[in-house]
């Protein structure tokens, strides 16, 4: 009986052995099936001649007998749907999951695929080292076995030169570089100036305890009175009684100007030909020289000459000194000077009195109403001459009139949609 169960099992692809209905077919076997005592072929096909006429699929099942005579329920292979558009479908995979394939070897099969067929022990020994030397060494090919399939494994160029890599000692990734150029975080270059000119904060500063200590020794000596604060000498010399001295300045009170002094006019200030080290363009030639020597004291325009010396010491003393500040003394002396008297006047009093800038405002100052309904710029108003109503145009293309006191828009009208209102006016007159 398992002998003839095991054959039919085979013949139909390695489909399920079980004698019982799926559950899930229970209900399908209802509607589409029929009890049947056994399982020939004419059978079947009245089977799915109802089937047809009943308007429903085929089922996917073959109804048979086992050994014992009892309905057996054999399932077609499973077809994969891949929707994909690979013109590759997906090699054969083995579903026998983490399980090692040491335990499959008394077997001739390595484990099952998706429809539970056996999938066959790849070749070896003689045949396959025949099989190699009679054709080329595959491009990936590396010797190994996979561990999943039983077949040599076969690797890309990118894994192939992957593994090179890491034999190497090298990182993985291609054109990782391990020394990058070093980022300069912190300068080595010492600046002569500080980044900043703020002085120390108190808060940091750390006395001295040896500073400390000498500070309370002289304190402590100071109060035994072996060290005596500084005094200054006294002057011990004798007066001779025989010279009287008088002091002119004693009594001698400040006085207030005359009301005529008038003060000397001040001297302008050296230029640069009086400096001992002129510039270039300031020193004479020598025909400037020769021409002022041979001038006379009235004619020149100066009574020196611009002199270079390389130094403030080599500068030699002017021999006429004492002439120039005679002559100063007698230009003071002798120049004509005279007061005049100033008006006291006050600059204010010749101004005409004008009114307060804040009654001459001829504009409002302050915001009484509102007009909301123009959008953009308003280009023009008119006022009715009544005094009660406001006419305005604007660069939406609409003219409003308002009532004047309250801000509320009356009437309004669209002129143009593309062209603004630059100019509003009311018709004098009544008539319509």
């Amino acid at each position: 009986m398992d002998g003839e169960s095991d054959e039919s099992s085979e013949e139909f692809g390695g489909s399920l052995d079980s004698d019982e209905v799926p559950p899930d077919a229970d209900a399908d076997a209802g509607k589409n099936t029929k009890p049947l005592l056994n399982g020939s072929a004419e059978t079947n096909h009245k089977l799915a001649e109802e089937d047809e006429e009943d308007g429903d699929p085929p089922p996917n099942y073959v109804i048979t007998e086992d050994a014992n005579g009892n309905p057996r329920y054999v399932y077609q292979d499973i077809d994969p749907v891949y929707a994909s558009d690979d013109s590759e479908a997906p090699q054969t995979t083995n579903t026998i999951g983490n399980i090692p394939l040491s335990f499959y070897d008394s077997y001739p099969h390595i484990g099952y695929d998706i429809n539970g067929k056996k999938i066959a022990r790849p070749a070896k020994g003689e045949a396959l080292d025949a099989l190699l030397d009679s054709i080329d060494i595959p491009k990936g090919w590396t010797g190994l076995t996979d561990p999943n399939t039983g077949k040599p494994l076969e690797i890309s160029e990118q894994e192939l030169n992957l593994l090179k890599r890491i034999q190497m000692n090298e990182v993985g990734e291609e054109g990782y570089d391990p020394y990058p150029a070093t980022v300069e975080y912190f300068t080595s270059k010492t600046e002569l100036m500080p980044l900043s000119a703020a002085p120390e904060p108190k808060r940091r500063f750390v006395p001295s305890k040896h500073e400390a200590k000498r500070v309370m020794k002289i304190v402590k000596a100071i109060r035994e009175g072996r060290i005596l604060p500084y005094k200054p000498p006294l002057d011990n010399e004798e007066e001779d009684l025989d010279v009287k001295r008088y002091d002119i300045w004693a009594n001698e009170a400040p006085r207030p100007d005359h009301a005529m002094n008038v003060p000397a006019p001040k001297l302008p200030p050296p230029g640069y030909d009086e400096s001992y080290h002129p510039p270039p363009e300031y020193l004479p030639d020598r025909v400037e020289k020769k021409v002022w020597e041979e001038a006379d004291d009235e004619d020149r325009q100066k009574e020196y000459l611009p002199t270079d010396h390389s130094s403030l010491r080599k500068v030699p003393g002017y021999d006429k000194f004492i002439k120039e500040k005679f002559e100063r003394c007698l230009d003071l002396y002798l120049a004509p000077r005279i007061r005049r008297s100033k008006l006291n006047i006050d600059p204010e009093s010749l101004l005409p009195k004008l009114p307060s800038p804040d009654e001459l405002r001829p504009f409002p100052t302050t915001c009484a109403t509102i007009f909301r309904g123009h959008e953009g710029r308003v280009r023009s108003l008119a006022v009715d001459p009544s005094g009660i109503w406001l006419a305005s145009g604007g660069d939406d293309g609409t003219i409003r009139i308002w009532e004047l006191l309250t801000g509320r828009q009356l009437w309004h009208v669209k002129i143009s949609s593309e062209e603004a209102i630059n100019v509003v006016r009311w018709r004098p007159g009544t008539d319509a």
